[in-house]
């Protein structure tokens, strides 16, 4: 919500809000009603901040929706495995204007006992910043936050 307390122009909410059986991407283990409650709490929410978009379906079929150059920021939350970040990075990097900030959530080697799920969000974040010059901004919280050259 901190995102938003600003009221941007445009605020993007893309999720597919449903537990499809892959832990990875429901690493909290909620329940569909759960996740359908999150749902239309953020659609009623658009209502009131008509900037919020809210889309329900994965990023990764959404993305090419998007231009490039488009979005000031870019916030990853979703699949935590290392190939589903890595993937997310290179798809949404390019839709992040020149100077402006890709980030994500979870910039930590953790492996979730009752899932037996490892992130690989700090491998997959930092194999990119290196291979593109980027420097890895830690922040609060384990957020991390790249800035587009």
């Amino acid at each position: 919500m901190l995102m938003i307390e600003h009221n941007p122009k445009l605020a993007v909410a893309i999720d597919p809000w449903i537990d499809d059986g892959v832990i990875s991407r429901n690493s909290s283990g909620y329940s569909q009603e759960d996740l359908d409650q999150q749902y239309e709490n953020l659609k009623a929410l658009a209502k009131v901040r008509t900037f919020i978009k809210v889309i329900r379906d994965y990023s990764f079929n959404t993305v090419h929706d998007f231009p490039k150059n488009y979005f000031d920021l870019v916030y990853i939350d979703a699949d935590h495995t290392y190939d589903a970040v890595l993937k997310d990075i290179n798809d949404w990097y390019p839709k992040v204007k020149k100077g402006r900030v890709l980030a994500g959530d979870d910039y930590i080697n953790l492996r979730k006992i009752k899932t037996g799920i490892r992130f690989g969000v700090k491998q997959a974040v930092n194999e990119f910043a290196q291979t593109n010059g980027l420097v890895v901004h830690k922040l609060p919280g384990y957020n991390w936050a790249l800035i587009k050259k």
